[in-house]
């Protein structure tokens, strides 16, 4: 039984919009399922709509490294599992999962009374102006030195029992109706991964240096054993 979930949304011209949701699972897992990031896939030779891009974080029992697993649940209601990536040993404190720039969607409200739990805004922009690029950083018995003078960008930290959350979403001056998604492969390394304190200034580096990819890039669909964009 999922014991919480806590749902991420930002403001399109006043209407809260999802972004993604973060559900602490039973056995203390993490589950970040990422919607309105839909694209077509083949499997067995048929095409099928991608309905949520889901990643799961957990601990190997026996090394107690973290893991991430990223999968796609699909129309037919199939789970596809696109790749595993080690998180690394104990050394390792945290782990950039993916930075979305976000389309201009339709507007919506985020979904009710799937699980109890909390709402977390990170701030609101008029798509047809602006646009919202945002970062998700897990991280496991990190602490955090606070930035100063970054009023244009918002962080939000979420604390579960293994793994924690941080979410940081920046207002561009340009709007987007494709955006795009950019995923940090598990091995590649972030400022402060391996310190016991981060400063958030790393966690925006990081989402500067992703802003300024997306900005450019097309959004790519995945392949097995290779995460999408």
């Amino acid at each position: 039984m999922d014991r919480k979930e806590t749902r991420v949304t930002a403001s399109c011209n006043g209407v809260p919009t999802d972004l993604l949701s973060v559900r602490e699972l039973a056995n203390n897992d993490l589950l970040l399922v990422l919607r309105n990031a839909q694209y077509r896939v083949e499997v067995g030779r048929k095409m099928h709509s991608v309905l949520e891009q889901r990643y799961l974080l957990r601990l190997d029992p026996v090394s107690n490294a973290a893991l991430i697993r990223h999968s796609l649940r699909i129309a037919n209601g199939r789970i596809l599992t696109i790749a595993d990536f080690p998180g690394g040993a104990d050394a390792v404190h945290a782990w950039p999962i993916f930075s979305r720039l976000l389309p201009h969607l339709p507007s919506q409200n985020p979904a009710a009374g799937r699980l109890s739990g909390t709402t977390v805004d990170m701030g609101e922009f008029d798509p047809r102006t602006h646009s919202l690029c945002y970062s998700v950083i897990a991280h496991r018995r990190q602490k955090f030195a606070l930035a100063s003078g970054q009023s244009s960008i918002s962080l939000a930290r979420l604390a579960f029992r293994e793994f924690d959350i941080s979410i940081a979403a920046r207002i561009l001056n340009q709007p987007t109706t494709d955006g795009g998604l950019m995923h940090h492969n598990a091995n590649d390394r972030m400022r402060g991964a391996a310190s016991e304190v981060m400063a958030e200034s790393d966690v925006i580096a990081l989402l500067d240096d992703a802003a300024d990819l997306l900005a450019v890039s097309r959004y790519r669909p995945a392949t097995r054993d290779r995460m999408a964009g």
